[in-house]
């Protein structure tokens, strides 16, 4: 049986978050809000940005398994795939909301995705889309499959915890908050405070909205970069294929920033 996804209006809706993101990104030249013809760029955006993060590389192993001069553009499709799988409801389908961030030069050069609390998109309607779409992820199947470590499929597959323990762990929020999918500049234009600018723009909507957000994260690094902006580490998590050692898994930082935790 197929489930929709129906949605509770008693909780914060997709409506009511575009017309809280309105109100502050249109005071802001640099932002924008993209819509379903800037499907590419923003996907483009995400794979190119995500190109050297720790857990966009533990899934594809590349490490010791392909040639460098191939490593890039493997990385690069897969995460074009992953971004398409995740992304692509919350922008074409309208689970959420896509603000976009343009650099000094013109380059629309980052974006973050954000949904409500209650939003997913893994229902029947956005799988199939995905297979139209993106296909299968090129570690699970097609002509390059074998240029990826082997496991990539299961370690693609051990992520599924990660919906898993955000509903157990905002269980208490009942499913009023923002829940931040993806956040990335690309390569070139990182430094240069985009990134920030996008994030403190969301997290002033959820301020404005009086709901907390939420976030997965893959590195110390970038724990440490959220903790600045009010975030708080509900729990670390292991993922990876079950029975595999600890030093096989990848750890993911689960923060939450609740009402009233402003950036340091």
């Amino acid at each position: 049986m197929c489930c929709f996804g129906a949605v509770d209006t008693t909780k914060l809706t997709r409506d009511e978050l575009l017309e809280a993101i309105q109100t502050r990104v249109y005071a802001d030249r640099q932002l924008s809000i993209l819509d379903a013809n800037d499907e590419q760029k923003m996907i483009h955006i995400f794979a190119e940005s995500f190109l050297n993060d720790p857990l966009m590389k533990w899934i594809g192993g590349l490490g010791d398994h392909s040639g460098d001069e191939n490593k890039k553009d493997l990385q690069y499709k897969l995460n074009k795939s992953m971004m398409t799988w995740v992304n692509r409801p919350i922008l074409v389908n309208k689970k959420g909301v896509v603000v976009g961030v343009t650099a000094s030069d013109g380059t629309l050069a980052g974006a973050v995705s954000v949904m409500p609390g209650q939003s997913n998109t893994d229902t029947c309607l956005d799988i199939i889309n995905g297979i139209i779409h993106a296909g299968a992820p090129p570690v699970s199947g097609g002509p390059t499959k074998n240029s990826y470590a082997p496991g990539g499929d299961k370690r693609l597959d051990s992520l599924d915890v990660l919906g898993k323990k955000r509903k157990e762990l905002m269980k208490n929020e009942d499913l009023n908050y923002m829940y931040i999918q993806t956040i990335g500049v690309m390569q070139s234009y990182q430094g240069q405070g985009l990134g920030g600018k996008l994030l403190k723009a969301i997290l002033n909507v959820a301020d404005s909205l009086n709901i907390p957000a939420y976030l997965e994260t893959e590195s110390k690094e970038n724990e440490a970069l959220y903790q600045h902006f009010g975030f708080t580490t509900l729990e670390v998590v292991q993922v990876g294929p079950s029975g595999s050692s600890t030093d096989n898994k990848q750890p993911m930082y689960l923060m939450a920033r609740y009402i009233g935790r402003r950036s340091s």
